[in-house]
């Protein structure tokens, strides 16, 4: 990239220098991303991500949205059945 083209393209969009060489994928198909690169984003260790492609050059990795429909059934078992039933046959009308 020309010093022309870098004054055109915004700090955001540029490449990070990488020091350790470019990153390989793995042979399990895996690819680590620069600490520079998370830091950035904000992403951590545990987020949770979409992986979309955008052509055949390119991969877009975005911070996906807790969705509450994930926790259901969580506490499935941990009450015997018909036990919300009992409770509520001792409530007063």
């Amino acid at each position: 990239m020309t010093a022309n083209q870098e004054r055109l393209v915004p700090w955001s969009w540029r490449p990070l220098p990488y020091s350790k060489g470019m990153p390989k994928i793995s042979s399990k198909n895996q690819v680590t991303l620069p600490v520079e690169v998370l830091k950035r984003t904000g992403l951590h260790a545990g987020d949770t991500v979409s992986i979309e492609a955008e052509g055949r050059d390119r991969i877009l990795i975005r911070r996906r949205a807790a969705d509450p429909l994930d926790a259901l059934g969580v506490f499935d078992g941990v009450y015997p059945p018909g036990y919300l039933d009992q409770l509520r046959s001792g409530e007063r009308a």
